[in-house]
């Protein structure tokens, strides 16, 4: 959803993961949904609601709901629940049976229905319990991580599950899937009660405070990017500081302002504060010059930024479209490929394949461009597009290209024979 949130993330996620011995990358998606809610998934990735950077108090809340996820991944619990699903409905279907054989000898069906019923109900149950023990576990696991990291918020780990347990229905402790709201409460309460005993070093405190100048950027560009722009235009009318006129210049840019919003991103370029990536802010002027019909300005600028520096996913995929829309010279072309296909090598994304595609055909690399082509068909599970555009890829003089194109016709061939 947007890289400069994804980035902060991350980089909490990894110092958490790393509490926990876990050295994979665990990447981090954002998802539009304004509900206070996160959740790990099979794949070792977590995907966060923009609901909840909006809706978290401070930055510690925020570190509460992510070591929970990552103590799902570091604990692998995603996957060893599934590995139970089949003897928790092989009970159930035991139950049903048994129903079933009585409703034969009785010649009554009311066995049958007590038994599909009872056998729904204890599967229920035995997944509930299961999946119970899966977020107390987490939940220890998210403890742990900050005690090794050293950082005193265990009161924000009470106050984000008091959060999460309003509106939530009271379920009996057998039925509910989490443990009961005021159990984990209960729990973190006792452990913010010791850590009140404990005298934490400046360098941990700084380093919270530092998280939370951040997290103030980050949580205010959420509410631009989330809430209706002439909402946020009038939440933030006379922007107090720079992160609220950074906010401004979204909602102006979403509103169609892009003028007013180019300004105010002038202004926040020239102020030249810290706490900003000027490759964030240009990220957004550029957008703006763009729909202002100013292409190369948009990619003369965006270059500025990108050459020779650490890639930037966003502002790289800016540059490229500014570059393809306004059919700028073979220099330029030539510029974009390199940068496009360092943040396909980084990032693995479709949307770079796409680019790197069309900016291929446009330097009239026709085999790259056949080869981005079969990548992406195969991605999708095109298998028969796939395999036309890497035969044209096969032409290729260049190896890299002939060898990459070969690798998705043998995989077809593979998966064929598999079938088969």
């Amino acid at each position: 959803m947007d890289e400069e949130s994804e980035t902060f993330l991350e980089d909490i996620i990894e110092k958490l993961a790393k509490a926990l011995n876990y050295n994979k990358k665990i990447p981090v998606y954002i998802s539009s949904s304004p509900v206070l809610n996160a959740f790990a998934t099979q794949r070792g990735e977590i995907v966060i609601n923009a609901g909840a950077l909006v809706n978290c108090s401070d930055v510690c809340e925020l570190i509460a709901i992510l070591a929970h996820e990552v103590g799902h991944i570091a604990g692998n619990h995603i996957t060893t629940f599934l590995a139970i699903q089949p003897d928790i409905v092989r009970g159930g279907l035991v139950v049903m049976l048994i129903g079933a054989v009585a409703s034969v000898f009785a010649r009554d069906p009311s066995p049958l229905v007590t038994g599909i019923f009872g056998g729904q109900h204890m599967m229920h149950n035995m997944a509930a319990a299961k999946l119970r023990q899966k977020e107390n576990m987490a939940d220890s696991k998210s403890a742990e991580a900050v005690k090794k990291l050293g950082l005193p918020i265990f009161k924000s780990f009470v106050s984000i599950h008091e959060k999460l347990g309003n509106g939530i229905p009271t379920y009996s402790e057998y039925e509910s899937t989490h443990p009961l709201s005021k159990d984990r409460v209960a729990k973190f309460r006792r452990l913010y009660d010791e850590e009140k005993k404990k005298k934490f070093d400046n360098e941990k405190l700084q380093f919270i405070k530092t998280l939370q100048n951040k997290f103030e950027l980050i949580q205010t560009k959420m509410k631009a990017l989330i809430f209706n722009p002439d909402y946020v235009l009038t939440l933030y009318f006379n922007p107090k500081n720079d992160i609220e006129k950074y906010a401004k210049a979204i909602a102006l840019y979403r509103n169609n302002k892009f003028e007013e919003s180019e300004k105010l991103i002038d202004e926040l370029l020239n102020n030249k504060q810290e706490i900003f990536n000027p490759a964030n802010l240009t990220e957004i002027k550029s957008m703006c010059l763009i729909q202002r019909g100013k292409l190369p300005d948009a990619a003369k600028i965006a270059y500025q930024h990108l050459k020779g520096r650490e890639i930037h996913r966003d502002l790289s995929f800016i540059y490229a479209h500014a570059i393809i829309e306004g059919e700028l010279d073979k220099s330029q072309v030539k510029q974009a490929i390199k940068i496009v296909n360092k943040v396909k090598i980084k990032y693995d994304d479709l949307s770079c394949t796409i680019l790197l595609g069309k900016l291929c055909s446009m330097n009239g690399e026709e085999d790259r461009a056949s080869l981005c082509a079969a990548e992406f068909a195969s991605a999708i599970g095109d298998e028969e597009d796939a395999k036309i555009h890497a035969q044209k890829a096969l032409k290729s003089s260049n190896k890299f290209v002939r060898r990459k194109a070969q690798d998705i016709v043998s995989s077809i061939h593979d998966k064929s024979e598999a079938k088969e």
